[in-house]
């Protein structure tokens, strides 16, 4: 997770309730995993885990309560979860509920631009509900004109000084 609900409460002056601004954030967060083919996994955190009645159990104790972790390797629990609370060491909860298995665990960090930018995406999804972009407006001897947006100048539906950040974390698909 990118950031919590509450954390980005202080950040950004909102209306909405707290589903769709987690829906936000889970969106912005896919829509950067994806573009940029890097998973922000930790590599020094990585580490061999087993999964039994719902409970993480690790090799070494790095984790703690609210880091993102990502589970590979696994049969059906491959993905993005939260620890939620640490049971004692090297054990942990996670959410969602994860079927058991053996596989593989490492911390994902997103760096501090990363979020920034994700804050920026978030905030101009808001300010962009519900406005129609106007192409050309005329009033006496004033015009107005605003850019609109295509292929050519944007990037996962963002302008592109919005998405530029991501340009140093750009992998390439193996």
């Amino acid at each position: 997770m990118l950031m919590s609900v509450s954390d980005l409460r202080k950040l950004i002056d909102t209306d909405e309730d707290d589903l769709k601004l987690m829906m936000r954030l889970n969106g912005v967060e896919q829509s950067i995993r994806a573009y940029t083919n890097n998973n922000f996994v930790k590599l020094d955190t990585v580490q061999k885990m087993h999964i039994e009645n719902g409970i993480l159990i690790t090799e070494n104790d790095v984790f703690r309560v609210d880091d993102t972790v990502e589970f590979f390797h696994m049969k059906y629990s491959d993905g993005l979860y939260v620890i939620v609370e640490k049971l004692e060491s090297c054990t942990y909860r996670v959410s969602p509920e994860c079927m058991d298995g053996d596989g593989t665990v490492g911390l994902v960090k997103y760096p501090d631009d990363v979020m920034m930018g994700a804050l920026s995406m978030i905030t101009y999804d808001i300010a962009s509900v519900g406005r129609e972009d106007v192409a050309s407006e005329s009033i006496s001897r004033h015009s107005v004109s605003y850019v609109t947006h295509g292929a050519s100048n944007t990037i996962m539906g963002y302008p592109i000084k919005l998405t530029s950040f991501l340009k140093p974390y750009r992998k390439m698909k193996r």
